[in-house]
């Protein structure tokens, strides 16, 4: 929010005949020397007169009142600014919630947390640009979305398996997996009443990224989590259960 000083120019000139008001009775310690050399065929003296800051030009004593006025207005705006930096990002209670959503949520876009959430889009772009500076969150593009996860929850390397935990059958299919390793397309097809094809499509994008490995069994081909993705699954179900 930016401060209007409408009354700017007569407070300056306030302080300006103030500061020379002030200045009239200066007291000896505010003293400027000045030096006149007075040179003759033998010898060369210096005669030194004390002047106080009263007797000073006039354009002096406004550069140093200008100084003054101006120095103090820049620590009015500055102290603030480096005070709220200091303040603990979380401490704004819209933040918090925000922050507190993404942990529990992470992965979702912008505009689901603006919706659930209940605060505009320009808003929550703002505490998101305050979580990030604080290295709170980090974003990661998918095609025309982009996802919010908790920084510290997760490594980047868990963004693919987070995102498609977002979806309610892509979920239940992985915990499936995860609870009964070796679980066939088959099955997995009677479980959740799905067409084999279904299965076999979201099946063939977690191979892709990693996150599961077939193994034959005759003509069976079983599912079993990678390694990297059997600690992720279980590291977000316990967030997800935490009270």
């Amino acid at each position: 929010m930016r401060l209007k000083f409408k009354g700017l120019p007569f407070f300056i000139l306030s302080l300006l005949a103030s500061t020379f008001s002030a200045t009239a009775q200066s007291v000896p310690y505010n003293q400027v020397i000045i030096t006149h050399n007075i040179k003759n065929s033998t010898n060369s003296l210096t005669n030194v007169h004390s002047i106080s800051f009263s007797e000073l030009p006039l354009w002096i004593k406004i550069a140093y009142a200008t100084t003054i006025i101006l120095s103090s207005l820049a620590l009015i705006k500055i102290i603030p600014f480096f005070v709220g930096r200091l303040k603990n990002v979380l401490d704004n209670p819209k933040r918090n919630n925000i922050f507190n959503f993404i942990k529990s949520n992470p992965g979702e876009t912008i505009s689901k947390i603006s919706k659930e959430e209940d605060v505009n889009r320009g808003t929550l772009r703002y505490h998101l640009r305050m979580l990030l500076e604080k290295r709170k969150i980090v974003l990661v593009k998918k095609g025309k979305s982009m996802h919010v996860f908790n920084n510290y929850s997760h490594g980047p390397d868990e963004n693919d398996l987070w995102l498609y935990l977002r979806n309610e059958a892509e979920r239940k299919i992985l915990y499936s997996i995860m609870d009964m390793p070796g679980i066939s397309n088959s099955e997995l097809s009677i479980l959740y009443n799905m067409n084999k094809s279904s299965i076999h499509r979201i099946l063939k994008k977690y191979v892709e990224n990693d996150i599961i490995e077939f193994k034959v069994d005759g003509k069976y081909k079983r599912c079993y989590l990678t390694s990297r993705a059997n600690e992720n699954l279980k590291k977000y179900r316990q967030e997800r259960n935490k009270p």
